[in-house]
C-alpha cells in the first residue's frame, strides 16, 4: 500500500513520539531539521525525521504505531526521502527489520550493529 507522506512541525512529531512511548523503541528522540508523517484519515500513525549533516543525510526517529506496522509505511517514508534528496549519501540508524528493508530495496549496507540491537546502515551515492 502507498501512503501519503506529508511534512509536520517538530512540536507535533515530538509530541507523537512521547505519547506513544517511542523512547522504549527508538534510540534517539531529538529535534530534526525536517519531519515527515503519515496519517490514516486524520489520525497520525507514523513519523520520521531527516537531518542534513556536513557530508550526508541522516534519517532519525522513525516510529510507526504498532497497530500499523508491516503495512509499508517505512517504505513510503524512504521512497519519499530518497527521491527528494537524490545524490546525497545517507546514514540510517534503525532496528533490524528496517535495516533489512533498506538493504533489500535501496542498496544500503550494514556497517555496524550496536549492543541494543540498533543497526547503522549507509548508502553512498554519487552527486549529480
Amino acid at each position: 500500500m502507498e501512503w501519503n507522506v506529508v511534512y509536520i512541525s517538530q512540536e507535533e512529531a515530538l509530541g507523537f513520539l512521547r505519547e506513544n512511548h517511542a523512547n522504549r523503541e527508538v534510540i534517539f528522540i531529538r529535534p530534526c531539521d525536517e519531519w515527515l508523517a503519515v496519517y490514516d484519515n486524520d489520525e497520525l500513525i507514523g513519523v520520521t525525521g531527516v537531518n542534513r549533516k556536513k557530508n550526508h543525510m541522516s534519517v532519525d526517529c522513525s516510529y510507526v504505531r504498532k497497530d500499523y506496522r508491516q503495512n509499508g509505511i517505512l517504505k513510503s517514508f524512504y521512497d519519499h526521502i530518497l527521491s527528494k534528496y537524490y545524490g546525497d549519501d545517507f546514514v540510517i540508524y534503525c532496528r533490524p527489520i528496517a535495516a533489512h528493508l533498506v538493504m533489500k530495496y535501496y542498496g544500503f549496507k550494514s556497517v555496524q550493529e550496536f549492543k541494543n540491537g540498533t543497526v547503522k546502515c549507509i548508502l553512498k551515492r554519487k552527486k549529480c
